[in-house]
């Protein structure tokens, strides 16, 4: 019971979001609009969960953030992590910067590596990258400098810019512009030649690896086969635990504000718990079982969440129905809609993971009490 009234404790820092500097040195914040001020400090580390994040003056800690839109025009003294529908950073992080997001921007400086999950990147000729930058996506464009290497695995690739290591990636399309500047080797696994500019310079050698030619329904594909993924498990959590199922949808629709400020509150507060834990050597084994129950809290969120789309749906059109296989099947259907425009469902599919992920928790702290 001690262990529950502390995670009680530090999740309802969510609920009284204005701590002083003095009073801790980890702020967690949800709101609407969550900003750091020009000339304004927040001191210590900042967790934020809102629909827009908008840093102008000072982080001195790491920045943890789920947000929809997050600009950074001042800087963070520490790493910065983000998931966002879209970043634009025209400031400074003075380590890393991983995004999980849909667009990104960066025409600041990162003095660490830069780690990006997304759709599209555009790395402006002002930006520096004293790093590595590693991009996993569709489109992206590198015409600023970078300080080490350009590694991932893209859809289409261009380099028009000065790199101070070398370039190795799998890419359906490669380009190396005018202003491509690569000091070290390019090596790129691809069906297709790179495109090269007469004013492009690579000191090393151009090395290419055999690919297969782009699919371009492979992103369809993939959408389709994580949807029938997550259809089959909800459906054999149905068949086989179906009223714990539906306790859990009707708990969150009953109150959509608190599961989802308890979703964001697990998701961003356990990792503080479980670091803190490991710190000390008696918290260990703790540590590890809250590691085991957090991980089977967010694989079953992600799983629920089609449910929960078709729970949201039902109290929508057919309030007076009962939740069952149709509105499952439905809901699926609307989450693989979703997928399939990216720009459109990170937002809304975030939203129902933290509403579903809420309602998990609580059913999980009543079992076990």
């Amino acid at each position: 019971m001690k262990y529950f009234l502390t995670i009680g404790a530090l999740v309802s820092c969510v609920f009284f979001p204005v701590v002083t500097p003095a009073e801790a040195r980890s702020v967690v914040r949800v709101e609407d609009s969550i900003t750091v001020p020009r000339d304004a400090v927040a001191d210590g580390d900042l967790y934020g969960v809102g629909s827009e994040a908008v840093v102008s003056g000072t982080v001195t800690g790491d920045f943890y953030a789920a947000v929809g839109e997050l600009t950074i025009t001042g800087s963070v003294a520490s790493d910065t992590v983000a998931l966002a529908g879209m970043v634009d950073v025209s400031g400074t992080v003075t380590d890393d910067l991983r995004l999980v997001a849909d667009s990104v921007t960066i025409s600041g400086t990162i003095v660490g590596d830069l780690f990006v999950i997304a759709r599209k990147l555009n790395v402006l000729s002002e930006a520096k990258i004293q790093g590595d930058i590693l991009f996993f996506g569709q489109e992206g464009v590198i015409a600023g400098a970078v300080g080490n290497d350009v590694l991932g695995r893209v859809t289409e690739l261009r380099i028009d810019g000065p790199v101070a290591g070398g370039v190795d990636v799998t890419v359906g399309a490669l380009t190396l512009g005018d202003r491509a500047a690569v000091t070290g080797d390019v090596r790129y696994e691809s069906a297709a030649s790179v495109v090269r500019a007469p004013a492009a310079v690579v000191s090393g050698s151009v090395v290419q690896a055999e690919g297969v030619a782009p699919d371009p329904y492979a992103y369809l594909k993939g959408v389709a086969e994580t949807i029938l993924v997550l259809l089959f498990a909800v459906l054999s959590w149905y068949l086989l635990l179906r009223r714990n199922l539906e306790l859990v949808t009707e708990a969150a629709s009953r109150s959509l504000l608190r599961s989802g400020l308890l979703g964001a509150a697990v998701l961003l507060v356990t990792p503080l718990i479980m670091g803190i834990l490991f710190a000390s050597q008696l918290g260990v084994l703790v540590g590890i079982l809250l590691l085991m129950l957090y991980l089977l809290t967010v694989v079953l969120a992600a799983v629920g969440s089609i449910a929960m789309t078709g729970e949201l749906v039902r109290r929508f059109l057919r309030p007076q129905q009962r939740f069952g296989l149709l509105y499952i099947v439905l809901g699926a259907a609307i989450v693989g809609l979703c997928l399939t425009i990216p720009a459109l469902a990170t937002i809304p599919l975030l939203l129902v993971f933290f509403i579903t992920l809420g309602a998990i928790a609580e059913r999980i702290y009543h079992t076990i009490r």
